[in-house]
């Protein structure tokens, strides 16, 4: 019985080293997780009833990356095609969404924070922040 106490312990003790190792990396080094492809600042944001969509210019670089932050999809990253006419002024991927905002100075992904919608985004919202409840989601689904 001791035996069976102590396993559960390290497990449990492994379970949430890793499961706090996880969330620190979200919103850090201008990321919203480590899977975005390059660090940025958000240029733009559309609000939607599912969540949020971001437009993350690249840091010095001349790429923008949509993002798509909605309950109950897992969290999307799409770079834009200049090729195909799609910019952050113009993302032809959403022409059908006419809600963008555009943020002018953009906002550096780890200060960024929006609370115009049916919930918040941002480090600042902590455990009610929509992207930790979408990664949450994704990993439950999994």
């Amino acid at each position: 019985m001791n035996r069976l106490i102590v396993i559960l312990a390290v497990v449990g003790a492994f379970v949430c080293f890793n499961a706090s190792g996880a969330e620190d990396k979200l919103w850090s080094d201008n990321k919203l997780t480590p899977a975005q492809p390059f660090p940025g600042k958000v240029c733009a944001v559309a609000t939607l009833w599912p969540g949020y969509d971001l437009l993350i210019e690249e840091n010095g670089g001349p790429r923008v990356c949509l993002v798509r932050v909605w309950i109950p999809h897992p969290l999307e990253y799409s770079v834009l095609d200049p090729t195909k006419g799609e910019t952050k002024e113009n993302p032809k991927c959403l022409e059908a969404n006419g809600n963008w905002t555009y943020l002018s100075p953009a906002i550096d992904v780890d200060r960024f924070s929006w609370s115009i919608g049916p919930m918040g985004i941002g480090r600042f919202f902590g455990d009610q922040d929509v992207l930790r409840k979408v990664i949450a989601f994704s990993a439950q689904s999994k």
